[in-house]
């Protein structure tokens, strides 16, 4: 039925958005371990998120969609609370605009390579489709940015990255 398939791309994108935001908290606890702050606290919340994770993707495993997405969410929260812990829930401002120019590369390279595809007679649609996916999370990420939510622009900037790659991979 339409509503377990709902279900289940929900429980399984707010899965993969969770483990991209455990990447980037990965990321920002090195960071702070390189400027000599103490990360013990943030690294045993990362840990509590990574085994709710890992619960999270059984109970996907199993077919139980909606312990699946709130497990994902319990992660989500002690992923905020672990950078909450070291002082970087606005993020990095560098780390954000580091990331916004690397989706602006990589969508910029997947115009490029959809523009010679189409040129050489290939289909593009799939591709040009991610792309704007792609154009519509950077405008997301350099919203964010501008608000100084530091963190959820490198996110977003970093998901916008992925589905430009994704386009190319299309072609």
């Amino acid at each position: 039925d339409a509503g377990g398939v709902s279900s289940e791309d929900e429980a399984e994108d707010k899965i993969e958005d969770v483990e991209e935001r455990i990447e980037v908290a990965e990321e920002t606890i090195n960071d702070a371990q390189d400027d000599d702050k103490d990360t013990d606290e943030a690294e045993e919340l990362l840990e509590e998120a990574q085994d709710k994770l890992e619960e999270a993707e059984a109970a996907l495993e199993d077919e139980e969609f909606e312990d699946a997405k709130d497990l994902a969410d319990d992660a989500d929260d002690l992923v905020d609370d672990a950078l909450d812990a070291i002082g970087s829930k606005k993020g990095d401002e560098d780390d954000a605009e580091e990331a916004i120019e690397d989706a602006e590369d990589a969508i910029e390279e997947a115009q490029d390579a959809i523009n010679e595809a189409e040129d050489d007679g290939d289909d593009t649609d799939d591709a040009e489709e991610l792309l704007e996916e792609a154009e519509d999370k950077l405008d997301e990420a350099q919203e964010a940015f501008d608000d100084e939510d530091y963190d959820d622009a490198q996110d977003l900037a970093d998901e916008a990255k992925e589905l430009a790659e994704d386009a190319v991979d299309e072609l």
